[in-house]
């Protein structure tokens, strides 16, 4: 697990602050290679790595595989939704086979 910032940034207008301009320099240092998959949480996180995708729709950036899925704050509603669960619940357990070294899943 790895943070794009390692201390909290404050409170903005609208919730916390994301200092989006930071959050891409910092990310630019982040070493993504050779991580078979790479789950970015919240939109902000996915925009300061450059993949701007819908959530769970795969992208393949610099050769990684980046899933960027919606933010697990309280603040976002989208996983209150047990059909939203559920499609996670899909579309994350496709890709278990990536988390584990030998491939295959137990």
């Amino acid at each position: 697990t790895t943070n794009v910032f390692t201390r909290y940034p404050g409170q903005g207008k609208n919730g916390d602050a994301f200092p989006l301009r930071r959050a891409k320099n910092i990310a630019a240092t982040i070493d993504l290679s050779g991580r078979p998959l790479v789950i970015l949480a919240g939109k902000n996180v996915a925009c300061a790595f450059g993949a701007n995708a819908g959530f769970f729709a795969p992208v393949i950036l610099h050769g990684v595989l980046l899933v960027v899925v919606p933010h697990p704050s309280g603040r976002c509603r989208w996983w209150n939704d047990p059909a939203n669960i559920k499609h996670a619940r899909v579309l994350l357990s496709s890709l278990r086979p990536l988390f584990t070294d030998d491939h295959s899943s137990p």
